[in-house]
């Protein structure tokens, strides 16, 4: 079991600085995160693991993000996971396909650590997330 207790993050991207940037973006929050680097990882490992919450990059190797986010609304242990698209993909086309597909926001990279901060807080920690500033919307920096 991951993170003992904490709510368990589940963020996919095959770039390693971005799992870099997300793990410590959110070092202050009690939360576990766990990167993976492909599509296939992802619905693996949230199937599995059932996280409070998942981060997708739209272009992963094998099923890309949308895939990703279609198979985890499709399967009934995933589908009521909050899903964030966080891509570089910023048109709005790449944004509606992905709240077509399922997932419930989507930010363009890159993203503001404290933005993210709020977001994740927002949704795992609701009851102190005014705290930390106001809610997150749609956009890189």
């Amino acid at each position: 079991m991951f993170g003992r207790g904490k709510p368990l993050l589940l963020h996919a991207d095959d770039d390693p600085e971005s799992l870099f940037f997300v793990r410590t973006a959110l070092a202050r929050l009690p939360v576990a995160v766990v990167g993976v680097e492909d599509g296939a990882a992802a619905v693996r490992f949230a199937s599995e693991e059932i996280p409070s919450l998942v981060l997708l990059d739209v272009l992963l190797p094998g099923l890309d993000g949308v895939a990703v986010c279609h198979e985890l609304r499709r399967n009934r242990g995933t589908q009521t996971i909050p899903i964030f698209m966080l891509s570089a993909m910023d048109t709005l086309k790449d944004m509606e396909k992905a709240l077509a597909w399922g997932a419930n926001g989507y930010l363009a990279k890159p993203v503001d650590s404290e933005r993210l901060l709020r977001l994740v807080s927002r949704l795992l920690f609701p009851k102190t997330a005014g705290r930390l500033g106001a809610p997150v919307l749609a956009g890189g920096k």
